[in-house]
């Protein structure tokens, strides 16, 4: 009886109808994403396929798109950032002023040496880098990512 009495209050209000198939709750807790440009994964000196690069990068891609704060930049925006970059190197030092200029939050450059995968995440704004600890891979996917 007290969920008929809630559905009877959402449909006067107009916030439920019976034609719809989803309810959409807007809450007061969003936020703005924040812009991340994950750069290419670099593996020069590495036995693994290209494949499976490809295919972290599109894990990282994914988790990066859907864990509630970042979302990747893509399309002509990040066509223009790497333009700009030019041959930008896991080593270099990143030009923050043209992430500032693009409105960058993060910057994730990583690369693969042989089978030991290592990133650093920059902060645009305070400009701190964050070395994370290297990882072994193994070349099966569904164990790499729990790593």
């Amino acid at each position: 009886m007290v969920f008929l009495g809630i559905n009877v209050f959402f449909l006067q209000q107009g916030i439920c109808s019976d034609d719809a198939d989803e309810i959409h709750v807007v809450l007061g807790t969003e936020h703005a994403l924040l812009p991340v440009y994950i750069a290419p994964l670099r593996g020069s000196e590495t036995d693994l396929s290209q494949e499976y690069l490809a295919q972290i990068s599109a894990v990282l891609t994914f988790d990066m798109n859907h864990n509630g704060m970042t979302y990747v930049i893509d399309g002509k925006e990040k066509e223009i950032l790497q333009k700009n970059l030019g041959a930008f190197g896991y080593d270099d030092v990143f030009p923050l002023e043209l992430a500032k200029e693009n409105s960058l939050s993060y910057v994730i450059c990583w690369r693969v040496c042989q089978k030991t995968l290592e990133a650093k995440v920059i902060q645009v704004t305070s400009g701190t880098v964050r070395t994370l600890s290297p990882v072994t891979l193994c070349s099966d996917l569904s164990k790499d990512r729990r790593k």
